[in-house]
């Protein structure tokens, strides 16, 4: 992740929410929202 910069994590309901602001030139996406699930099946 060198060169990109994120904001803090937020954490709702099991889902943790991060957005990266910078553009991933190795994979070529533009900025975005991720969200990984957290919560147990």
């Amino acid at each position: 992740m060198k060169g990109q910069t994120s904001n803090a994590a937020s954490l709702s309901r099991g889902l943790l929410y991060v957005t990266q602001n910078t553009r991933d030139t190795l994979n070529d996406t533009p900025p975005r929202l991720l969200c990984y699930a957290l919560r147990a099946t």
